[in-house]
């Protein structure tokens, strides 16, 4: 409650998973998770979708004007730090003073490609590998 009372007010964009904005909104859908927590007060809102099966992982994003669905090739395994890798890309592209939907965009590229590069280490999820080079 008191994240999204006193929190989210104040924030430019909240970036939760569909089972995170469930959670916080005690919504279903994406797209009425997003509404609750404009609602809220939150600038903006992409509902990331890498918790869903299929083949394709579907971000959308909510501004309470419009939505936009990014689209990405869903990779093979399972990745720790995905949602925290997204996050501080978009703040970094931000900071830099970048238009919201591409800083979105290139932020998605960037974790993608990070995922893609990702390495195991031991038993546990991969590790998106967040440094340039191969």
């Amino acid at each position: 409650d008191v994240m999204l009372d006193r929190l989210l007010p104040h924030v430019t964009l909240v970036t939760p998973n569909l089972p995170e904005a469930q959670r916080l909104t005690g919504e279903n859908d994406a797209a009425t998770c997003a509404s609750a927590l404009l609602d809220k007060g939150a600038g903006a809102v992409l509902v990331t979708g890498g918790h869903d099966r299929g083949d394709t992982i579907i971000n959308r994003w909510f501004d309470g004007e419009s939505e936009q669905r990014f689209e990405w090739e869903r990779l093979e395994g399972e990745f720790h730090g995905s949602g925290c890798t997204l996050a501080s890309a978009i703040a970094v592209f931000l900071a830099r003073g970048m238009p919201m939907k591409l800083a979105l965009r290139l932020a998605q590229a960037f974790t993608h490609d990070a995922l893609a590069k990702a390495e195991q280490i031991g038993r546990g999820q991969k590790i998106p590998r967040r440094i340039a080079g191969p």
